[in-house]
């Protein structure tokens, strides 16, 4: 029988994602048309539990 693993890792413990998710994130909205996000916009995101990115998301929205 054979094994494999696969590691996801996307929290900038052994990847740091950053290098690859900014861009890709930037270039998506650019894409739809949308007003690019600055860099460290995108990194308080990155690594967060969801529960956090609402929180986040909700307190962005509402300007506080």
């Amino acid at each position: 029988m054979r094994s494999a693993l696969l590691i996801f890792d996307l929290d900038g413990t052994l990847f740091q994602a950053e290098s690859v998710t900014v861009p890709a994130v930037q270039d998506t909205f650019l894409d739809a048309g949308l007003k690019v996000p600055r860099t460290e916009l995108i990194l308080d995101f990155i690594g967060s539990p969801v529960s956090e990115l609402a929180q986040m998301g909700s307190e962005r929205v509402r300007g506080s």
